[in-house]
């Protein structure tokens, strides 16, 4: 069998919120790593959809009491995603994460990137849930009502994902733990599997280049372009990126 299972999983909203505390306990008693995860969330908060999955964690990873103490000294709760706590203790959300290998990345691109970026040679990535299909469905459209789908494939994602970690690893970059990072750096915010953009007044696209690793963000977090091209038919979240940046440059007054 595989030296250690990662799992990437996540629970649909609008959905049996019953079973989001089993899935949760599964993915923790069956996984090495776990990695939570979006998944369709629809209407719903993503981070209340994951909540209900945390709920399912036993209490000594919940009640964790790590060493330095310092996410209890400062009502800092690490089980969440990193860009939801300040900004100061975002890189120590990672590696309190990081210590009991369970993460909660609400982005499922970078989820995906993460936890191949973890794995070493015999260890199975197990991406559960969205297999075939080829979407992602957030919310529904306020003007048309419908559901609003933007494109996201796990099984392409994930081949780019083994390019992108390789060609890191070949630049001395330590992709086993997170935040990714140069081995012997300390206090950096080398953020390679994912940008900071959270919406904290980001606003424009960002270029980011490290020793010929050279890629474009969007405001959600997303590489424009994409590695890939996508089905017709359906927007890629990349290019979903660029609408909203060119709409907030548009708007009155600019």
């Amino acid at each position: 069998g595989p030296r250690r299972i990662i799992t990437v999983v996540g629970c649909g909203g609008d959905r049996d919120k019953g079973k989001r505390p089993q899935m949760g306990k599964i993915a923790h008693e069956k996984s090495d790593v776990v990695f939570l995860t979006n998944d369709n969330p629809r209407s719903e908060d993503p981070a209340e959809i994951i909540q209900d999955m945390v709920a399912g964690f036993p209490p000594e990873v919940q009640n964790y009491q790590f060493i330095d103490g310092l996410a209890e000294a400062h009502n800092f709760y690490w089980l969440q995603d990193y860009n939801r706590v300040p900004d100061e203790y975002d890189i120590r959300c990672l590696e309190c994460q990081s210590e009991l290998r369970r993460f909660i990345l609400e982005c499922r691109y970078s989820a995906i990137r993460a936890a191949i970026g973890m794995a070493d040679e015999g260890d199975a990535v197990v991406i559960a849930g969205k297999g075939h299909e080829d979407y992602q469905i957030y919310g529904k459209d306020p003007q048309t009502g419908e559901a609003i789908k933007v494109w996201f494939d796990d099984r392409m994602e994930a081949r780019a994902a083994l390019l992108r970690v390789g060609a890191l690893r070949e630049l001395g970059v330590d992709t086993r733990n997170l935040p990714f990072k140069r081995d012997g750096e300390v206090g950096t915010r080398n953020y390679y599997f994912e940008p900071r953009l959270s919406g904290r007044g980001h606003t424009d696209e960002f270029k980011s280049e490290y020793s010929g690793v050279t890629v474009w963000y969007g405001p959600d977090g997303h590489q424009c372009p994409t590695e890939y091209d996508a089905p017709p038919g359906l927007l890629p979240e990349s290019q979903q990126s660029m609408k909203i940046i060119n709409r907030w440059k548009s708007r009155p007054g600019v």
